[in-house]
């Protein structure tokens, strides 16, 4: 890596750093989910992303910047691929779009997984690239982890508002 690299590499991750703070901040999933695709858009320069969430091993799109995805619908395959390998899944070409008459030339699905458990997925899609590589999926990997974690305290929280009030 050069030195040029090495000063990109420290700022990318301090703003992720950043991110995952304030992240853990957030009150609610909603929130969880405006932040974490506000970070991909703007320390990956990307305008196509989609969160969805899983509940229940239900996967759902709670967000997506892509016009062809609706909140509420079944997510695309490479999500959902993520989402049952519980690895990072890549796709190119037809493969990689949402819809079959855009553009896209590659997608990115990142599990977001605490300990066992999967509780969203985060998705790039790019028109530009025919690949993403590690200077975006490790970077990707660690925004992932940050916002399983908040949701995962989020719905800790909520498990005990819940336990307290049947009391």
């Amino acid at each position: 890596m050069s030195f040029e690299n090495q000063t990109d590499f420290a700022r990318q991750v301090a703003d992720l750093n950043k991110y995952g703070q304030a992240l853990n901040r957030c009150e609610s999933v909603d929130e969880v989910v405006s932040m974490t695709l506000e970070a991909m858009s703007l320390l990956f320069d990307a305008a196509d992303n989609t969160f969805v969430e899983v509940r229940n091993d239900d996967l759902q799109v709670v967000h997506s910047t892509n016009p062809a995805l609706s909140v509420g619908e079944a997510p695309t395959s490479v999500a959902r691929r993520a989402y049952e390998s519980r690895t990072t899944e890549t796709a190119s070409g037809a493969d990689a779009r949402a819809a079959t008459d855009t553009e896209t030339t590659a997608a990115l699905a990142v599990p977001a997984t605490i300990v066992d458990e999967v509780t969203a997925v985060l998705v790039m899609r790019s028109t530009s690239r025919s690949e993403f590589d590690d200077t975006v999926v490790r970077p990707m990997e660690i925004l992932a982890s940050h916002a399983a974690t908040a949701i995962s305290n989020i719905r800790s929280r909520e498990r005990l508002e819940r336990a307290r009030q049947d009391l």
